[in-house]
């Protein structure tokens, strides 16, 4: 069985306050301790596996936090997670603008939209239909989640490793 060792940048983009630390923080750490987070690229290694080869994986998460370094940053990025935060709708504006840029990139680039603070829905100013509207015309999946529940995080974390190591595989 072939091994290979590749690094995947991860950028992870919303606007301040959306909830873009604690999902690095569970996705490095399994932790919602933010303060475990001091560096801008938090690194995490992972062992993939498929019937044809064994991937081992460096996974560079990076947070952007401004729109100016977000072009950049994100045209050269093997993932794109774009965060909102339910209690605000500004960040489903946000969201949607920055899936319009990520849509145009190579279809080689995993994207997924996260909408975070499910654990406070009574304040929650938007729900599934906007999502599933500003979702769709991009084909990028969604997921809903609560800093309270583990198994939440783990489904975003398995599908864009999923997701990374098929494109991968099918260069």
């Amino acid at each position: 069985m072939e091994s290979s060792r590749v690094t995947w940048k991860i950028s992870v983009t919303g606007l301040n306050g959306s909830g873009k630390s604690t999902l690095i923080s569970r996705l490095v750490y399994n932790s919602n301790n933010v303060g475990a987070q001091e560096r801008p690229i938090q690194r995490k290694v992972v062992n993939l596996e498929t019937k044809q080869m064994k991937i081992i994986a460096e996974l560079l998460f990076l947070e952007i936090n401004s729109e100016v370094e977000s072009e950049k940053l994100l045209t050269a990025s093997n993932c794109v997670i774009v965060v909102c935060d339910l209690t605000n709708i500004k960040s489903l504006d946000y969201a949607e603008n920055t899936l319009k840029f990520v849509g145009a990139l190579n279809n080689k680039t995993v994207k997924v939209m996260v909408a975070t603070k499910l654990d406070r829905r009574y304040e929650a100013q938007f729900w599934e239909e906007e999502l599933n509207r500003a979702t769709s015309e991009h084909s990028v999946p969604y997921f809903i989640l609560s800093n309270n529940s583990r198994d939440d995080w783990e489904k975003v974390y398995s599908y864009i490793t999923e997701n990374m190591m098929e494109v991968f595989v099918r260069k």
